[in-house]
């Protein structure tokens, strides 16, 4: 007896006090040979189970008689139930094993079943989402089905949860079901309707996408953060639902080491003027989440040392467009410049000119919306090589224009319609390229109707770029006279009202074609580097791995069909 006492005592139960609860629910395991039966059921919970010395004394002490099972004919198989019912992996299986030492023992999965029935049935999980959960939150086997479980799974479906969501979203943050519904969930989800202005059947699948909101103290999180905002930042507060639903994870970084940092830097070392920062949170809220060592400073120094963008114009350009911090200088930036330099030919003093006049165009993919912009200059309009990067510096939205919804339309009706040589188009989009961005329904069509109903016949240049005060008062008879005009059927009817951009939302990527417009080779340079040495130098300050994987593959369905986008901002950087 002595013997065995001090074994078990040494290697599995820790204290005398957890030996006599032990003994006392149990005394027959004082009988039990060493060898024969105590050590094999250690090395089986150490081994197949994964647990540590505490693990093993709670595990015993709250079911001793495992000390008496045989390990191949007893523990063995019901592990291996256990497993097959939850779908828990081996390597976590332990945690659960912890909380409900009885699967062990003769009544098996009884104490598990009723929670088992109701994640897999009434549910619908399947087996692996169950096991990701559990093994990352057994406790939930813990709380009451019909008292907690259930009530907050029905409450989830009703403020919108889409139920083919509720799975991915348990298995991405299970604490959803382990929150109170009636001190975190109601009270977050009243905050968000009633102060935010979440008031929109789309909170469902905010949540469902972000369900760590749902954990966020209102005292202490969103109140803090949306009266920073308002307050210090000014955004106005029917902005904040906008926010929201661009990015909710917003609210759940931390207000003074994450967001007002940000907006310092944005202030301090950017120069985005006080009463421009509203605007940059509300439209580009994900600026917020970048880290401004890793990811926001190196972007700032290379748009001023490589492409050549003055320390004093910097907060107007991000202030205009802000997306254009969250790029890769490896993956977006530094191709998009070395393209617009060596294959376009903008001149590569002017680089820094073009960002400044369309900041967007970084936004966009070389090669699904600049090449073959270029590719129709030249193949359709008629361009020279040369001509075409002289366009671009004085109007570098012109590559940004869709090719199917502004370019070509309009193109084929100055042709076609209003008759004019392309020999006299090209001339006079050599000098005047943004003759090609008026819009064809409400400046074009009208003006050329009225010239044409009148025996009329203007040049391009004299007929698009008066003002319509200027060009009415003259030939139409005052502003009153303006035609308004609804799209006409067959081509040139799918075209909108207004210029068509690839960062617009409804634009389409126009076809690609198998052949290449390539230039001469050149030693063109960015502003400050030669662009060899401003890869190289924008290499050695990307030592570490990029956090923002910004490819050439899609667009964001915030920024515009086929264009570049910033990435989600790192994980690492939430609260």
């Amino acid at each position: 007896l002595e013997a065995t006492v001090l074994w078990l005592e040494d290697n599995v139960l820790v204290s005398s006090k957890r030996l006599m609860s032990a003994v006392e629910q149990r005394p027959s395991i004082l009988l039990l040979s060493i060898e024969t039966n105590l050590q094999p059921v250690l090395y089986f919970l150490t081994t197949q189970l994964s647990l540590d010395t505490r693990g093993v004394a709670k595990v015993v002490t709250a079911n001793p008689a495992i000390l008496e099972a045989n390990v191949k004919t007893e523990l063995a198989p019901r592990l291996a139930e256990l497993r097959a019912a939850t779908g828990v992996a081996a390597a976590k299986v332990g945690k659960l094993v912890q909380m409900h030492p009885s699967v062990l023992g003769k009544e098996g999965l009884q104490g598990l079943q009723e929670h088992i029935d109701f994640f897999r049935k009434e549910m619908g999980l399947t087996k692996a989402s169950l096991g990701r959960i559990l093994a990352t939150l057994p406790g939930l086997t813990c709380m009451s089905v019909s008292n907690q479980l259930r009530p907050t799974h029905e409450w989830l479906l009703a403020i919108g949860v889409p139920p083919a969501r509720v799975e991915r979203m348990l298995v991405q943050h299970p604490k959803t079901l382990g929150y109170s519904l009636e001190k975190n969930l109601k009270p977050t989800v009243a905050y968000l309707w009633y102060e935010i202005g979440a008031r929109d059947d789309k909170i469902g699948r905010i949540v469902s996408a972000f369900p760590q909101i749902l954990g966020l103290s209102v005292g202490s999180n969103l109140k803090p953060t949306v009266a920073f905002l308002v307050d210090e930042v000014g955004v106005p507060a029917d902005k904040l639902a906008k926010i929201f639903w661009t990015f909710p994870q917003l609210f759940g970084l931390s207000l003074d080491k994450t967001i007002r940092p940000r907006v310092d830097f944005l202030s301090n070392e950017v120069g985005v003027p006080r009463d421009k920062m509203a605007k940059v949170i509300f439209s580009f809220p994900n600026l917020l989440a970048y880290n401004h060592l890793d990811n926001l400073r190196p972007t700032v120094s290379f748009l001023h040392e490589d492409v050549g963008i003055p320390t004093e114009r910097m907060g107007k350009i991000v202030a205009t467009h802000p997306q254009i911090l969250g790029y890769s200088v490896e993956d977006k930036l530094l191709p998009t410049v070395q393209y617009l330099v060596e294959e376009v030919g903008v001149p590569e003093e002017s680089i820094g000119l073009v960002v400044e006049r369309c900041p967007k165009l970084l936004g966009c993919s070389v090669d699904n919306n600049l090449r073959p912009t270029v590719r129709f200059l030249m193949e359709e309009v008629g361009m020279l090589e040369e001509d075409v990067g002289q366009m671009v510096l004085r109007y570098p939205s012109l590559l940004g224009l869709s090719i199917d919804n502004n370019l070509r339309p309009k193109l084929h009706y100055l042709v076609d319609e209003v008759k004019i040589d392309q020999l006299v188009i090209r001339r006079q989009l050599k000098t005047c390229p943004q003759l090609l961005a008026y819009s064809l329904e409400q400046r074009i069509k009208p003006r050329h109707r009225l010239l044409h109903g009148k025996g009329l016949k203007l040049g391009l240049h004299s007929m698009l770029s008066p003002t319509d005060l200027a060009f009415y008062q003259r030939y139409g008879g005052g502003l009153s006279r303006v035609a308004t005009l609804k799209p006409e059927s067959g081509r040139g009817s799918t075209t909108s009202a207004s210029p068509v951009y690839y960062w617009h939302k409804d634009a389409k990527a126009p076809a690609k074609k198998a052949t290449a417009i390539k230039r001469k080779s050149k030693s063109v340079v960015a502003v400050k580097l030669p662009v060899s040495a401003a890869k190289s130098a924008a290499s050695k300050r990307a030592t570490r791995p990029s956090k923002r994987n910004v490819t050439d593959k899609g667009a964001s369905s915030d920024l515009g069909i086929d264009r570049d986008s910033p990435s989600k901002p790192p994980a690492n950087a939430m609260a």
